[in-house]
């Protein structure tokens, strides 16, 4: 009699378990049906998009860019150690660059840094070489950012194995272009500086529609591959402010570029790619239930033990169907997030994400191993559009002088003397702040702290000395810092970076008698 009891009891826990295995992959399917119905990828082959044909696509361009580019050397995520292996087939759309392009690189680097060109003067003679070294780069980028689409052959089939050679490259290009603006208008060439520093941008942009939000670049780097397309905005923006402080930029030049800093919405792409995220979750969750845990962790390499498969098809399938289900209920609540154009709204929703996650119950293991947090990524974001701002506002303040020989009372002005325009702060949510100063101006985003600090710059700024923060004479080129300089050396190669202290982005110019 207790055997049989038991025997009723197992069919009993059998058949509910099959029940709930069944009900919970249902209500699974139906929230990838109803992802799937408005448009958005559920699979990683879906990432890749449809072919783009090679005269339309400005990925043939950069890869003949990338064969002589500068740029830095060495492996990619995923990748063996091994020196004697052969590289992945992909790995042909970033060759590796040469010793004397390596070398440049970091000449470029070196010379962008505003403290070390000035304890290096040969520096500027070394960076000049360099670029004379590669004539045919701009040409290619003019010729790529002009076609319509840019796609790059992905190795989607390795899924988390998949490597984003191009990413690095891209960054090299806009760093090199960048380098390129600021040594033309230090030898009063400002037609072909504007169209460096408007390259810079246009280079960026042809990120603009990739998938995917994480790739990995050299050394084993894990970076952001839509941030890559807003670190470039960031380089961009550092650039036309050097280049302005050397010289003016004449009225056409500066309403071009104005045109193409005012069609970058770093947005959709920023969605775009959380979207992207949550199908790489998806293959994951796949894989778990057909493979095991030990086919997750090497995909494409090593096949999981029978035992791990049997756990994961079959015991635990109801407790992997509900933690899929917390994972995409929490997913598609930080896509909704990262679809708000507020900041703060934005920031709100993604910190009740984060906390929700650390609540979920312990059987959602890969939810609390897959979800990340999207609010400091979303902040670099809005960094970039600080960036945009403030580079829209530069510009139309230059024009304004050049037409009626002294800056405006107010920004407003722009827009009712010039027709030009000039974003709100997305750090304030209300327009750039603006006073003239003497015979200059300041004009300043609130910056990350959100907190209106009178454009006192961030330390990030006063630390970077070169960042707007420099009297220049322009007879001489010699430089000294404004009073809110610190004077400490930058950090070789460092970009804009991270600051969330107090403190404000500024864009500054003071003219002296």
């Amino acid at each position: 009699m207790v055997g049989k009891g038991v025997l009723v009891l197992v069919v009993l826990a059998a058949i509910a378990h099959s029940a709930a295995a069944v009900m919970l992959g249902r209500r699974v399917e139906a929230r990838l049906e109803a992802i799937r119905a408005v448009g958005y990828p559920v699979s990683v082959g879906e990432l890749a998009g449809p072919p783009v044909a090679d005269d339309q696509n400005a990925a043939v361009l950069y890869r003949e860019i990338f064969r002589t580019l500068p740029a830095s050397g060495g492996s990619f995520g995923g990748q063996t150690s091994d020196p004697s292996a052969p590289r992945p087939v992909i790995l042909a759309w970033a060759p590796e660059p040469s010793a004397a392009a390596q070398r440049d690189a970091v000449v470029l680097g070196d010379y962008m840094d505003s403290e070390r060109r000035a304890q290096e003067p040969e520096l500027y003679e070394q960076a000049r070489r360099a670029v004379a070294r590669y004539p045919e780069i701009p040409p290619l980028a003019v010729q790529a950012v002009a076609r319509p689409r840019c796609r790059f052959p992905m190795n989607w089939d390795d899924a988390a194995g998949a490597l984003f050679p191009h990413l690095e490259r891209m960054h090299s290009l806009a760093r090199f272009l960048a380098a390129k603006a600021v040594l033309d208008a230090r030898e009063s060439r400002m037609p072909e500086a504007a169209q460096a520093v408007t390259l810079t941008f246009q280079v960026s942009e042809s990120l603009r529609g990739g998938p995917s939000l994480i790739g990995y670049l050299p050394d084993q780097i894990t970076l952001y591959g839509q941030l890559v397309r807003v670190d470039g905005v960031r380089i961009g923006a550092a650039a036309l402010r050097e280049v302005s402080e050397w010289g003016d930029i004449a009225e056409e030049d500066a309403r071009r570029l104005a045109d193409v800093l005012a069609e970058i919405d770093l947005h959709p792409g920023f969605a775009s790619a959380i979207a992207g995220e949550r199908a790489m979750g998806i293959w994951a969750f796949d894989v778990l239930r057909r493979e095991g845990v030990g086919e997750l962790a090497s995909p494409g390499r090593h096949r999981a033990s029978a035992l791990l498969r049997l756990a994961a098809t079959y015991p635990w399938r109801p407790l992997l169907y509900a933690d899929q289900l917390a994972y995409l209920d929490l997913m598609n609540r930080d896509l909704a997030a990262s679809e708000r154009r507020s900041l703060r709204e934005a920031l709100s929703e993604f910190a009740a994400v984060d906390q929700d996650a650390q609540e979920l119950p312990r059987y959602a293991v890969l939810s609390r191993i897959l979800l990340p947090e999207y609010g400091r990524a979303r902040m670099n974001v809005e960094r970039a559009h600080a960036a945009l701002a403030g580079s829209r506002a530069l510009l139309g303040l230059i024009v304004y002088r050049q037409r009626f020989g002294a800056y405006p009372e107010s920004l407003a002005e722009l827009r009712q003397r010039l027709g030009w325009e000039v974003p709100d702060d997305p750090f304030s949510e209300k327009p750039l702040a603006y006073r003239r100063d003497g015979a200059g101006f300041l004009v300043y985003s609130v910056g990350p702290d959100m907190k209106d600090d009178s454009g006192r710059p961030t330390e990030d700024l006063r630390r970077r000395i070169g960042a707007g923060v420099l009297l220049r004479d322009r007879r001489s080129g010699a430089t000294t810092p404004a009073p809110e300089a610190i004077k400490r050396a930058a950090e070789p190669g460092a970009e804009p970076g991270d600051d969330t202290g107090a403190g404000d982005f500024i864009w500054r110019r003071v003219r002296r008698p």
